[in-house]
């Protein structure tokens, strides 16, 4: 994500098989990562599991990911941020970021792909 060799906090949004994907190699970059979903269920047993069995079984999480389903706690811990949620949510998910409290300064990355269902536009 940077040239440098110092690491960053990086908040993850999206706990798909693509999501946590990404996630895990920036953990394993050596990048303190936080990983959000919508659902704190699905969390909740990622964290007891030690992995995504429902997305991507068999793949265990290094110990600097991290897990927040609160939306306004991942947006004050961090300033940079990687989207990878479905297309369908990408613009609904920037609006709620902004709601939780963006910091102006942040940077946004994303790793969504696909077409937004309502208007066939490339996301």
């Amino acid at each position: 994500m940077e040239n440098s060799d110092k690491k960053s906090t990086i908040g993850v949004l999206g706990a798909g098989s693509w999501g946590t994907a990404l996630a895990c190699l920036l953990a394993n970059n050596g990048h303190e990562v936080t990983l959000w979903s919508h659902s704190k269920k699905h969390l909740d047993a990622m964290c007891v599991e030690g992995q995504n069995s429902r997305h991507l079984p068999g793949f265990s999480f290094p110990e600097n990911l991290y897990f927040d389903s609160c939306l306004e706690s991942l947006c004050d811990k961090n300033t940079k941020f990687l989207i990878v949620v479905p297309s369908r949510a990408f613009a609904q998910t920037l609006e709620k970021m902004l709601i939780a409290g963006l910091q102006k300064d942040s940077l946004i990355m994303w790793g969504t792909k696909g077409f937004d269902s309502e208007n066939q536009q490339l996301l």
